[in-house]
């Protein structure tokens, strides 16, 4: 017999758990947002969180918090930020609210400051630090210094505190993104992430197909398996040259897709950084595996999904881009996992 479960999620404001008819948390690996929407009957509001409290209320911090143990000691955030939507439906006497987490403001926030003389590393802590958000960052980074000074008084007037750090990331050759109250930069390693199994078992003469999902689906992308190029060109202010970076993946077909790029300011180990990273950004979507299964806490965008036994080259290692957990009346606790990666025949 297996584990007795009972799934619920809670919607937490002000430090009050309030319980929910039905709520949703996706969870991401990208520079956006992760996201959260709940239903909360009126009646179920606690004290002091009536009508009036949603229609007033200029800024709302909430947690989603999902669980399945019948005792709650695996309560789980899901998602930790802020409401961005109250929608009260009078006739139905129904509350739904939709949020967003810290990634939003960063997206939002401008910046002029110049940041001269300072490591990427230590650029990515101021910024962090104006939204209260701790640093996780494996500490290799480059000084911005006068490098970055030129381009740097341009892109800060005009850009959001995300494309501060999306540049930087690019430059550094490293991703980032926000899960709760940590804002994460530092060089994707696929490899030393925990695998998520997902194993399809073929029919037989005997039995049906069999897997331990509820619904799975694999898609190639026909074009992207061609062989892709990536050129980068820049023009350096400072040493009056065109810097050049080619980065190319073998493939089929006899006509590679070509990608161009331009970025001001670069030098040549910065140009190289940024073209390794746009050709596996590109290549990534050559293959998309989508997974709709019952819903696991253990699970989150922080890993990697493996595939196994279609008997096809779909079966490999793939890297988790988001995770949508739900929790409803009609379906109970499901989850949605999407991922992407290159085929494992083109390597590294």
């Amino acid at each position: 017999m297996g584990e007795l479960r009972k799934p619920r999620a809670w919607l937490v404001v002000n430090g009050q758990s309030i319980p929910c008819m039905d709520a949703d948390a996706t969870v991401t690996t990208l520079s956006s947002s992760d996201t959260f929407s709940a239903s909360i009957p009126l009646g179920a509001l606690p004290e002091g969180m009536d009508e009036a409290f949603w229609a007033d209320e200029p800024e709302i911090k909430a947690q989603m918090v999902f669980a399945t143990d019948p005792s709650g000691s695996d309560r789980k955030v899901l998602v930790d930020g802020k409401i961005t939507q109250v929608d009260i439906e009078w006739g139905a006497r129904m509350l739904r609210v939709n949020g967003k987490d810290a990634t939003a403001d960063l997206l939002h926030a401008k910046s002029n400051e110049k940041f001269l003389n300072q490591k990427a590393e230590e650029i990515v802590k101021t910024i962090a630090g104006r939204h209260g958000l701790s640093v996780e960052t494996d500490g290799q980074t480059n000084k911005a210094g006068k490098t970055y000074q030129i381009d740097w008084n341009k892109l800060t007037d005009l850009h959001s505190e995300a494309a501060i750090l999306q540049h930087l990331a690019d430059i550094e050759g490293k991703v980032w993104f926000v899960n709760g109250q940590k804002l994460t930069f530092k060089k994707a390693d696929d490899d030393s992430l925990p695998a998520f199994q997902v194993q399809y078992v073929a029919p037989t003469a005997q039995s049906y197909e069999q897997g331990t999902f509820i619904r799975l689906r694999t898609l190639r992308n026909v074009e992207l398996a061609k062989k892709v190029k990536v050129n980068v060109r820049s023009w350096n202010t400072k040493s009056k040259e065109v810097v050049k970076s080619e980065k190319e993946l073998d493939g089929g077909g006899e006509q590679p897709l070509v990608y161009e790029y331009r970025a001001p300011g670069l030098n040549q180990e910065q140009a190289d950084r940024i073209a390794e990273k746009r050709l596996e950004e590109n290549t990534r979507h050559e293959r998309t595996v989508d997974v709709d299964m019952p819903g696991d806490l253990s699970v989150d965008a922080h890993m990697k999904l493996t595939l196994s036994g279609t008997g096809t080259s779909f079966d490999q290692d793939y890297a988790i881009d988001a995770v949508e957990h739900r929790i409803g009346m009609g379906e109970g606790y499901r989850m949605s996992i999407r991922s992407k990666s290159k085929s494992k025949k083109r390597g590294k």
